[in-house]
């Protein structure tokens, strides 16, 4: 079989097809198809597609560049130059980026010579030499340098990738362990990036008014509003969709008392997020009572400048029927608000002296 094997070393060309190559929402995929690469040409060598960089270098005796036609016949979807290994022993051809990936894919085509079944390979991904992720490709229609593509795609993207003969056909017996290769897709990561020209945020009585606008707003879907109170955590107020860098966002939140944080949270379409920096107001408590967060569907807390007059909280709808009473009351306590209908309501705070100190509160759906 070794015998047989040099007997077609011509024809041992690493081949990836690209059938149906993925691309993202967020970038095109960059062909290198190694026909400008130097013929006869020993690995390492770089080249250079639509501002994308490439090494490839390759392990034992690795690879260079041949033509297609190198075993004195093409295979199936090769053609121009190709990756040609160096020997009939087992090799990884390795190849770096100087951009950050999403998707690669290689056509190859191994050694096998009227085969029942394939063999396996496998790509392995790397970022900063740290592990991405793998995956494995066994060709589709075996027999005589029978030619597939091997891909990967990991969103969180990655640098570096390694091409390995995994496994050979399982049946085959007129098989080696080489391949060539042709035909590399790459798709780069999308920069996606909003750039404020200005989020500011400023007090109208007891409501907050928050305005912003972006230089860029690259692959954003959207704006969650966030806010929160003093010793609270943040909390989502409403979705803003993206309108375009000339689109003026504005925002007006409501019933507001004491100290107040605001940020934007971005989402990208790749689903992705961003913050803003924190913006802080600080508002004079209504009568002694600040209800948060406002509006709300499904809990409130009420603050009072005096905590130890507290006695309870009655929740008063606009006719004036009391929906909710909570007695007694500890400053600062969640009260479940989720079964009120939506509309205006009232929350009145009565002391421990018989005083009624009472706020608005909005409930939404």
């Amino acid at each position: 079989m070794k015998s047989r094997i040099c007997s077609h070393l011509i024809a041992m060309v690493v081949h990836c097809i690209y059938a149906g190559f993925f691309t993202t929402a967020f970038g095109q995929s960059v062909l290198f198809d190694f026909d400008n690469a130097p013929l006869h040409s020993g690995f390492p060598i770089s080249q250079t597609a639509n501002g994308i960089t490439d090494r490839l270098t390759g392990t034992g005796q690795g690879y260079s560049i041949q033509d297609a036609n190198v075993l004195g016949f093409t295979p199936q979807g090769f053609s121009g130059r190709v990756i040609y290994p160096n020997s009939i022993f087992l090799a990884d051809l390795l190849v770096r980026f100087d951009t950050k990936l999403t998707d690669f894919s290689i056509m190859y085509s191994c050694q096998e010579l009227g085969c029942d079944d394939a063999a396996t390979m496998r790509v392995t991904a790397y970022m900063n030499g740290s592990l991405v992720g793998t995956n494995t490709k066994t060709a589709s229609n075996p027999g005589t340098w029978p030619v597939d593509t091997l891909r990967c795609s990991f969103q969180q993207g990655f640098d570096s990738v390694v091409v390995h003969y995994d496994s050979r056909p399982p049946t085959c017996q007129d098989y080696g362990v080489i391949f060539m290769a042709d035909n590399m897709r790459v798709t780069p990561m999308q920069v996606v990036t909003v750039n404020l020209e200005y989020f500011n945020c400023s007090t109208d009585a007891n409501a907050a008014v928050l305005q912003w606008k972006a230089a860029d707003e690259i692959n954003l879907d959207s704006y969650i509003v966030q806010y929160a109170g003093a010793g609270t955590s943040f909390i989502d107020l409403a979705r803003v969709f993206a309108e375009g860098v000339n689109h003026t966002y504005r925002f007006k939140h409501y019933g507001v008392g004491g100290t107040a944080l605001y940020r934007l949270k971005m989402i990208y379409k790749n689903g992705t997020n961003d913050y803003s920096e924190t913006r802080k107001l600080i508002f004079k408590t209504k009568a002694g009572l600040r209800v948060v967060p406002n509006p709300s569907g499904e809990f409130i807390q009420v603050y009072c400048d005096y905590p130890m007059d507290l006695k309870a909280i009655k929740i008063v709808s606009v006719d004036g029927v009391t929906v909710k009473i909570v007695s007694p009351y500890v400053d600062g306590q969640k009260i479940e608000i989720s079964h009120l209908s939506k509309g205006s309501y009232v929350v009145k705070l009565l002391s421990l002296n018989g005083k009624i100190i009472s706020e608005k509160l909005f409930v939404k759906m």
